[in-house]
């Protein structure tokens, strides 16, 4: 039997949606509330990215994934245009080491509202059809 090690994600954009989730990662990933304290949101016309920004805080979930979803994870935040790393979030009113996406440095608008996303879901599905064809994710 193989064994994989699993790994805290925090998510705050495409990868809330469960339907994303389970098309991205071939299964239903539970996620449990989370914040990111001292990162701002922001988006540079197209997609959202968190960046290092005192004072602020980004609200999002954990997933639990392991080795192979988080590669295709990798793939779908299109490293190395976004860098993974590891952040202390607090989830379940506990600080807890996480894996993120940031764009650190870069220039972009901050998002005032969340709940309006730069792409419609409808793009980030068909998006998401292509991704999976490309990486062949349900497996």
């Amino acid at each position: 039997m193989l064994i994989t090690k699993m790994h805290r994600l925090f998510v705050y954009g495409t990868l809330k949606d469960e339907k994303v989730r389970k098309a991205i990662f071939g299964r239903e990933v539970s996620a449990l509330s989370a914040v990111l304290e001292n990162f701002g949101l922001y988006h540079d016309g197209s997609y959202y990215f968190i960046s290092p920004c005192r004072g602020k805080i980004v609200t999002g979930y954990v997933l639990e994934v392991n080795d192979r979803e988080l590669l295709l994870a990798d793939k779908w935040e299109d490293v190395p245009l976004y860098t993974r790393k590891e952040v202390a979030v607090i989830c379940a009113g506990q600080s807890c080491k996480a894996w993120t996406y940031t764009k650190d440095g870069e220039p972009g608008e901050e998002v005032k509202n969340p709940q309006f996303a730069v792409l419609s879901m409808e793009e980030v599905y068909k998006a998401v059809d292509v991704f999976c064809k490309n990486n062949h994710c349900a497996g």
